[in-house]
């Protein structure tokens, strides 16, 4: 059986198609020559790894470590320091975030050696490869750091309200405090005995 394929004719009014294909650069009066471009719609993005070359992802790469490792110290100097107080809830948020660090941090590592071996040098997708993986490591050492540190309470921003009392970060100081709330505790009468005979 042949099938037929129908098509129908351009509506009066009609829009004619884009072209799948647009030049790539347009010639200006002066000579010079003006790419087009999609507009981007995404976010921002402040570095493309796509556009660095071996150099600039190597000692991105190095960097990224060191900042990996400088917050790997400091969440063990938060560690001890609770260990020291004795704060047990402290010390537990700090090693729950400290052993993911310290994971994300061996990965890092991993990928770091990866990167310079000579094989993964001279191949620019692998080497985008392992950069990538260090940088993802990078991110999240830093997010875990952060968290750490609130676990701390060093991120907590405390204000001083009217008073000089503490107020919490998001409070205003016309609400007012269920802690400090007044609780009226009503009287109860006591039932009268079950039996006559004492």
């Amino acid at each position: 059986m042949l099938g037929l394929l129908l098509v129908s004719p351009p509506r009066a009014g009609a829009r004619p198609a884009r072209r799948a294909a647009r030049p790539a650069a347009a010639s200006l009066a002066g000579g010079s020559s003006i790419v087009e471009a999609e507009p981007n719609t995404g976010p921002e993005v402040m570095r493309d790894p796509e556009i660095l070359n071996k150099t600039e992802m190597l000692s991105l790469a190095r960097k990224y470590a060191t900042d990996i490792a400088t917050a790997l110290l400091d969440g063990e100097r938060q560690r001890e320091e609770a260990v020291r107080l004795r704060d047990s809830i402290k010390l537990s948020c700090i090693q729950d975030r400290l052993s993911s660090m310290k994971l994300t941090k061996k990965l890092s590592d991993d990928r770091l050696a990866a990167s310079e071996r000579p094989e993964i040098r001279a191949d620019d997708l692998n080497l985008r490869h392992e950069f990538r993986g260090v940088e993802l490591a990078h991110e999240r050492v830093t997010e875990l750091h952060k968290e750490l540190l609130e676990c701390v309470g060093e991120s907590l921003q405390v204000t001083v309200g009217p008073g000089g009392a503490p107020e919490a970060p998001n409070s205003t100081s016309s609400a007012p405090d269920p802690a400090s709330a007044a609780v009226e505790i009503p009287t109860v009468d006591r039932p009268p005995p079950a039996s006559m005979y004492k």
